[in-house]
Formats: C-alpha cells, structure tokens, sequence
C-alpha cells in the first residue's frame, strides 16, 4: 500500500512540472522577450536622434548653416566648441551596416539650410508622428524609403532632392555556408608607353588688395575664417574653395 502511496505522488509531481512548463511557454510567448528588447531599442534610437538634433540646433545657431556630415561614434568639436562628446550611433550598426543612422543634407550646397537625421525602427510602427516626410507628398521620401525609419527634420527640406537621392546603399548579407561567387580573373594587359605628362605650374597665393584676409581653420571639416591682417592666404570669404 504504501509503494503505491510513492508511485501515485511522483506523478503528481511530474504533471505539475510539466503543467508548470506549459504555463510558463505561454507566458513567455504572450510577453515576447525579444520584441520587447526591440521596443527598447527603438525608444533607445530616438533619443538619441533628439540628442543629435539639438547638438545639430547648436550647430546651426553658430554657423549659420547645418554640418555637410556628423562623425558618428566620435567626438563632435569645431573651431574649440564641442558640440557632443559622442556622437551616438546605432546599437545594431557594428553588426548590420544597413540599421546605421543616416544624416542627409542637401552636399552640393557649401551652407545647408536643412538637415533629416533617420533612425532605423525594428519593432514600432513608424507613422507621420515618428517621421513627418510621411505626412509630405509621396515625392518627399526618399527613393528607396520603406517605411521603417523614423526621421528627425531641420530647416525647410528641399522635397526635390530628397526625392532624388537613395536614403542608403544596402550592404549585401552573407549566409553562413552559402557557396561565394567566384570571381573573374582579370587578364594583364601589356602597359603601354606614353609621354611623361607635362607639369601644370603651381598657382601661386593671390594678393589682397583689402584688408581681409582669410584662411582654412578648425574642423574637421576646416571652414574658411577670417583672421588677422597679415595671417591668411585667401582673399575671399570662401577661400576660394579650399576648405570644404
């Protein structure tokens, strides 16, 4: 009788382990640990793009003109200003090149009047709140924008040229154990001869009539400052340009 007592509680006890294993399968299901890591992720990106905006904000107060680029994951400092001692960079960029944050301006201009800074988002939604380019015209996003990037705008966006431009060059992935492609071989060609170039003169400083004179200072990236009479080598505000 009591072998049978023994028998009957150690099934009891294997039902409610394994009862207490299905409970927490479906707890753990329910919660979903890893969508709620990327929710903290995307919460964790956002702020740094506000963090980004206002470095940016500073920026512009100073110069006038948005940065032409930001060295993420550097220090951001300028003509003795340091405007982040860090700037950050994706949590997920050393490790998918694709998730980097993006900074667009308008490069071909040398002062940019407006700057979108773009944020990857994995698990939210993005809607206009997340990135107001939604809430533009179509012909406002950029051409290879798929809706999962929150954007963070400043100054007045040029639609036209956001429009043109891809908003980053996805990096091929690699599956492990996926065959390579085997590569061309290349022929060598017999170099031919050709006559030494003849040597362009070197042009020399230009001399300022005025009293201004300019010169490539700070950075990175220099911009052209004036300095004191006597101390610069340009005779023009955009040191001819030199500087960016």
């Amino acid at each position: 009788m009591k072998n049978r007592e023994k028998g009957f509680t150690l099934i009891e006890f294997v039902l409610d382990i394994a009862l207490l294993l299905i409970l927490v399968s479906f707890v753990i299901i329910l919660i979903d640990p890893l969508k709620q890591l990327n929710k903290a992720k995307d919460a964790a990106r956002k702020q740094d793009a506000i963090q980004i905006r206002s470095a940016v904000d500073a920026y512009y107060n100073d110069h006038s003109c948005y940065p032409l680029s930001l060295p993420f994951g550097r220090t951001w400092q300028e003509n003795g200003v340091t405007y982040m001692q860090k700037v950050p960079q994706d949590p997920d960029c050393a490790n998918n090149p694709n998730s980097c944050y993006i900074y667009q301006v308008d490069t071909s201009q040398t002062c940019p009047q407006w700057e979108i800074t773009y944020v990857k988002q994995t698990a939210s939604k993005v809607t206009s709140t997340d990135c107001p380019l939604k809430s533009f015209p179509a012909s406002c996003t950029p051409s290879n924008y798929d809706g999962t990037w929150a954007c963070f705008i400043g100054g007045s966006v040029d639609c036209n040229y956001v429009s043109s431009q891809p908003l980053f060059t996805p990096v091929p992935t690699t599956t492990p154990g996926s065959p390579t492609v085997a590569q061309t071989p290349t022929i060598a060609l017999t170099p031919t001869l050709t006559p030494a170039p003849t040597p362009t003169p070197t042009p020399t400083t230009p001399q300022c009539n005025g009293v201004k004179r300019y010169a490539c200072t700070g950075g990175p990236p220099a911009r052209c400052n004036l300095v004191p009479e006597g101390s610069g080598v340009y005779c023009t505000s955009d040191c001819n340009g030199q500087c960016l």
